[in-house]
């Protein structure tokens, strides 16, 4: 199993880290000095896109800054994804007029890479700022040549299937070391467990892989090497499954205000909505 790489400053210096990472995402939306709250929409699937658009409006409007789309929603016959991102990002501009407030939308592009591509070229020609993408799933060369491709909108690295290689102790790769790779590869935001709600992940576990996508010096331990991380941006840790209001002082306790606190259930079924 490997619990850690060290990348000496020679590689490091290759890749391109975070297009924005922190400082970015909160120059981005005006979010300066607390967590960032969203949701998820759900149902996960089964939404048509003018439905998944009022959800996404309802949130903005009800003081979320970010709505992010389901790790398995990307094209369905229900919800298409072109209507679906200019449907979206309509609310979008009227839930921003409503409040004055900046808000963000992560739209799924996961898909086989030309597709993937297509997509990111649709998102970024409508203006919006971000793309989501499962990157297990697309994997790492995918999530390179994504960089390489040069487009100008932060990404949303959600971890779906991550499970499959850091969860069994003894044989994969663990999570901090997944997160330093795509630090290195340069994703924005990353999902990393909540340390409380349901996502499996001890406190001392998830605050060590904040540390790692965020500190530009990491001191070594006993299960990690030293990280010099030569002056890449850090990156906006995300707290997301089964989080809910009760959870949210706990999680800035323990994961600090560079975060995004994340609960779609936690929203979509509170009694106040």
């Amino acid at each position: 199993r490997v619990l850690d790489i060290r990348f000496p400053a020679e590689l490091i210096e290759k890749y391109p880290g975070p297009g924005y990472g922190v400082p970015g995402v909160r120059e981005m939306t005006g979010v300066r000095d607390c967590p960032f709250l969203g949701t998820i929409i759900k149902p996960k699937i089964g939404l048509p896109a003018k439905m998944h658009a009022e959800v996404a409006y309802e949130a903005w409007v009800g003081g979320l800054d970010i709505v992010k789309d389901d790790e398995n929603l990307a094209s369905q016959d229900f919800n298409r994804f072109e209507e679906r991102l200019y449907l979206t990002l309509e609310k979008k501009d009227l839930a921003e007029e409503e409040t004055g407030e900046k808000k963000i939308y992560l739209i799924n592009i996961t898909s086989p890479y030309r597709e993937m591509i297509r997509r990111a070229e649709l998102v970024q020609d409508a203006g919006n700022e971000f793309v989501m993408i499962d990157v297990v799933i697309v994997g790492f060369a995918s999530l390179q040549s994504y960089r390489e491709e040069g487009f100008k909108m932060a990404i949303h690295a959600h971890r779906a299937m991550h499970a499959a290689i850091t969860r069994n102790p003894r044989h994969g790769i663990n999570m901090r070391t997944l997160a330093k790779i795509y630090r290195l590869l340069g994703v924005d935001n990353l999902h990393i467990g909540t340390a409380v709600g349901k996502m499996e992940g001890s406190a001392t576990e998830i605050t060590s892989i904040r540390e790692e996508i965020q500190m530009d010096s990491v001191p070594a331990s006993n299960d990690r090497f030293p990280q010099n991380w030569e002056g890449k941006k850090s990156v906006l840790a995300v707290a997301s499954g089964g989080l809910h209001p009760g959870h949210v002082s706990a999680v800035v306790d323990i994961l600090g205000k560079d975060i995004v606190i994340q609960a779609g259930g936690g929203v979509h079924g509170h009694p106040e909505g």
